[in-house]
């Protein structure tokens, strides 16, 4: 891969990154959403994602194009592992949601710093509303679809990057 074309991907994924975290402030302060702790947690991993393709424009070496790609994809894992779970909540009888977690504001008054964590990486009750959708698609499906097409392509551009690391050739 060739050092433009590799820049022309970290670019278009660095707009696509900022256009999803922004998009995100928009509907939550035209809507009135807070965010719950796995909204969160994507909304973080966006970022990551973001941040590693602006670090990723600057890289002048193979080895650092390698590990700014592996980076990614794991940004990307991580946020498509958190849409995922936020999907599976949402697909949950309300019954068995009701026995999660309270919300947000509880848990910081009442609870240890062990247990927000886990609810940051596991859930809560938060997690399982329905308060949006576009196109009859929820948020974390939206969320869902953005991950796999960023991991899908920092994938591609790894692999490339591995392959000329291979030939030997120059960046």
């Amino acid at each position: 891969m060739q050092k433009t074309t590799y820049r022309k991907f970290q670019n278009f994924m660095l707009f696509i990154s900022i256009f999803v975290v922004g998009f995100s402030f928009y509907i939550e302060m035209l809507n009135q959403l807070k965010p719950c702790p796995l909204c969160f947690m994507q909304r973080t991993c966006s970022f990551l994602f973001g941040f590693t393709c602006m670090w990723g424009m600057f890289v002048a070496s193979v080895r650092r194009a390698r590990v700014v790609s592996l980076l990614q994809c794991i940004f990307a894992g991580l946020g498509l592992y958190f849409a995922s779970r936020q999907l599976w909540l949402q697909s949950l009888p309300v019954e068995v949601t009701e026995q999660c977690m309270p919300g947000l504001q509880a848990m910081f008054h009442y609870f240890s710093w062990d247990m927000i964590l886990k609810s940051f990486f596991w859930g809560n009750s938060d997690c399982s509303h329905v308060d949006w959708q576009w196109y009859g698609l929820s948020i974390p499906l939206w969320s869902a679809l953005y991950f796999v097409s960023m991991f899908a392509s920092s994938a591609y551009v790894y692999t490339q990057v591995f392959f000329t690391m291979r030939k030997r050739a120059k960046f």
